[in-house]
């Protein structure tokens, strides 16, 4: 009496083991599908430890540079961006607030307001320097840089916009995570820039989930800071 045919294996496309018939295959692609699911746990993990603990800060310290302020021909303050009834987004606010508070302590005779805002009918510098005014400002002292479309641009058409007018020397106003990527940019086009980040920013004072918001804005400042050194090469 002859002995039965053992069956064949059969494997999935993904080299494991499958089961007779059609849906054999459906083992390999189930652990690769928990596989993703435990990276996306981890990161999740990762991030809510971010958002809630010291590490915020320790992941914020390299984007942050903050020199000594001292006088300076112009004070520069950069767009965060607009709100969508355009109105000035809260990281534009705080650094308006923050410009137009040295300027009226005289760390500077100019005010510029860079920015374009491509998507809006009015350039974010516009507004910016409207609130300004609103804020006591003489607008005479106020220069509009209402190009830019990028941090690069800003530099590039701020430092063009002061050079037209014999100035060279600058505080420059920005968020916190933004402002090591922004001293980097303007001096690469030969201005004297002395970084001054907003000191009472939403950055600083946020907690819990809003955190969240900002390690999503630091880990692009990473990347757009690694883009830019490859760019230079």
């Amino acid at each position: 009496m002859s002995k039965p045919r053992k069956g064949r294996r059969r494997y999935s496309r993904w080299g494991a083991l499958a089961g007779p018939g059609p849906l054999g295959g459906l083992g390999g692609l189930g652990r690769l599908v928990g596989f993703a699911v435990s990276v996306a746990a981890v990161a999740a993990g990762l991030a809510i430890l971010l958002a809630f603990t010291p590490l915020y800060f320790f992941v914020a310290k390299p984007l942050i540079q903050t020199d000594p302020v001292a006088k300076a021909q112009a004070i520069v303050v950069l767009s965060g961006g607009l709100k969508k009834d355009g109105s000035l987004a809260s990281s534009t606010a705080e650094r308006v607030r923050y410009g137009v508070e040295l300027f009226k302590r005289g760390y500077a005779p100019v005010l510029v307001m860079s920015g374009g805002g491509p998507f809006l009918k009015v350039a974010d510098a516009k507004v910016m320097a409207d609130e300004a005014v609103e804020e006591g400002v003489d607008r005479k002292a106020i220069v509009l840089e209402d190009q830019s479309t990028s941090t690069w641009e800003n530099a590039v058409l701020t430092a063009k916009e002061l050079r037209d007018r014999g100035l060279n020397s600058i505080l420059l106003v920005t968020s916190p995570y933004h402002s090591f990527r922004a001293k980097v940019m303007f001096r690469a086009r030969g201005l004297a820039v002395a970084s001054t980040p907003v000191q009472r920013s939403g950055f600083a004072e946020a907690r819990g989930l809003r955190r969240l918001q900002y390690l999503k804005l630091m880990l692009l400042e990473y990347v757009k800071l690694v883009y830019y050194w490859l760019s230079m090469i």
